[in-house]
């Protein structure tokens, strides 16, 4: 039963990014979604107050993780020997740096995390075995996803997340369990 609420909810969020679905073809709590980007953590709302804290308050933490990224660039950079991984924390991790330097570099790198992350996640299923045993690492795609959404393409938008959803779908559909 959850599983089944779980692929609902994520398809109707998915229908509500990617199509124009008539709101008569969805339950009622969509309404309440946000229609913008990004919506999940923070919104164009909050968006200014979070930036300020990471370059105020947790100044430190931004830039520990923007140096990590930085290490991180050369060995994603070379698609030939580009290794699938589980690299959902550093999409997001490359989407929020974007975000507040709008640097086109951290939104490639971003964007090469989720490709990399969503293959990886792909081999798991095909090798029957999980990608780890908390979810963290989807969330952390899904975020970058929606926090990247106004600057991806409208193929890039239905193609990530259709992978990502279809990823999700898989496992949980799986017999026996994965």
């Amino acid at each position: 039963m959850l599983s089944t609420r779980f692929r609902h909810a994520v398809w109707c969020v998915v229908a509500l990014s990617v199509t124009s679905a008539s709101a008569a073809d969805l339950p009622d709590w969509t309404t309440k979604i946000r229609r913008d980007h990004p919506r999940l953590f923070f919104n164009v709302d909050t968006w200014p107050q979070v930036r300020e804290r990471a370059l105020g308050a947790e100044r430190a933490w931004y830039l520990s993780t923007k140096e990590r990224l930085d290490r991180l660039l050369p060995k994603l950079g070379d698609a030939s020997t580009r290794e699938n991984s589980d690299r959902g924390p550093q999409a997001a991790q490359a989407a929020f740096v974007f975000l507040v330097e709008k640097d086109d570099r951290y939104l490639n790198l971003a964007k090469m995390c989720l490709d990399v992350s969503i293959r990886y996640y792909e081999q798991c299923y095909q090798e029957r075995k999980t990608v780890n045993w908390y979810s963290t690492s989807r969330v952390h795609a899904i975020c970058a996803w929606d926090w990247l959404y106004d600057h991806l393409g409208e193929a890039e938008r239905a193609g990530l997340m259709s992978r990502l959803v279809q990823v999700i779908d898989n496992v949980l559909q799986a017999r026996p369990r994965i």
